[in-house]
């Protein structure tokens, strides 16, 4: 055979498996971490038994969490801004079997960090710990940088950034007076490693909060582990 053929059709196989490899990156719903992680990772039904704080749990993410937590037997603590629309989870939740007992709903703002300290003694009150802390509230954006209020940057910071890492901190001192450990659980984006167009304030309040838990909690032997949630192209209601 030719070997100028034998090049081609090695060549031509190699960016036929590159096109595949980035159809299936583009294709997925998080990052590669996460999806091997779902696959290949330790089973959900470990959990059983284990408090979880779930914030943003009124809706997309957050909600979907907390009916799967709810069915593998875990204690929940779901937060929300919205009392309605968190009062009608936890009721679902009590439907599918889960006691009352088991489920604390708090409302709250994430941006109103005077109210957190009252409220992580809220849970620890109602379940004595607690053993995992999803930050999963957050709000995205979308407008031309030009066109962007500093007003939406600032509330962007304190919701997906300030927020997060102020009831971590919580959450942690709470650990560190109890001797105690769990994990903490955080959903960036994407968007906060590679950036994403039309949504400044929102790529940088997830890279900020991204940066800010790699840099300081390596030398936290108090916390289990850090989990790291990167969604992409998630369809919300």
């Amino acid at each position: 055979m030719d070997p100028s053929l034998i090049i081609f059709l090695i060549l031509t196989s190699l960016v036929i498996v590159i096109t595949l490899i980035i159809l299936f990156i583009i294709s997925l719903d998080s990052d590669l971490t996460l999806y091997f992680a779902e696959k290949f990772g330790k089973s959900i039904s470990g959990l059983k038994g284990k408090v979880v704080w779930i914030t943003g749990a009124s809706s997309g993410i957050g909600e979907s969490l907390t009916y799967l937590l709810a069915k593998n037997g875990c204690k929940l603590i779901i937060s929300a801004t919205t009392k309605d629309r968190l009062d009608n989870v936890r009721l679902n939740c009590i439907s599918e079997g889960v006691p009352e007992k088991d489920i604390l709903a708090l409302v709250f703002d994430m941006k109103d960090f005077k109210v957190h300290s009252e409220m992580v003694e809220k849970a620890i009150k109602t379940f004595g710990r607690i053993d995992v802390l999803v930050n999963n509230a957050g709000r995205s954006q979308r407008a031309s940088f030009n066109e962007i209020d500093v007003s939406v940057d600032e509330e962007l910071y304190k919701i997906n950034t300030l927020g997060p890492v102020n009831l971590t901190r919580l959450v942690l001192k709470h650990w560190e007076q109890t001797d105690s450990a769990g994990a903490i659980a955080v959903v960036t984006s994407v968007a906060g490693k590679l950036g994403a167009p039309f949504s400044a304030s929102y790529t940088a309040s997830k890279h900020a909060l991204h940066v800010q838990l790699n840099r300081e909690f390596w030398k936290m032997l108090i916390l289990d582990k850090l989990v790291k949630l990167l969604d992409g192209n998630i369809q919300r209601k």
